[in-house]
C-alpha cells in the first residue's frame, strides 16, 4: 500500500495523467474507472492502482 504522496509511483502517475506528452513517451495509457479497466485487455496492463477505499466497494460488490 502507498500511503505518501511523494512516492516516486504515485509522481509518475500524476505525471501520466496530467501530460499526453508523458504518456506518449512511455507508448502507455490510463485506464480510469471500473468499467474502463475491466474492458483493458490483460496483455495490455502493466500496472493497476486502486484507493483502498475503492478495494472495499469493489470487494463488496462481487459478493452481492
Amino acid at each position: 500500500m502507498i500511503t505518501s504522496t511523494s512516492n516516486g509511483q504515485i509522481k509518475r502517475i500524476r505525471r501520466l495523467q496530467r501530460s499526453g506528452r508523458a504518456r506518449r513517451e512511455e507508448n502507455v495509457f490510463i485506464a480510469e474507472g471500473p468499467k474502463l479497466v475491466l474492458e483493458t485487455p490483460p496483455r495490455l496492463c502493466r500496472a493497476l492502482y486502486i484507493a483502498e477505499s475503492f478495494a472495499a466497494e469493489w470487494e463488496t460488490r462481487k459478493k452481492a
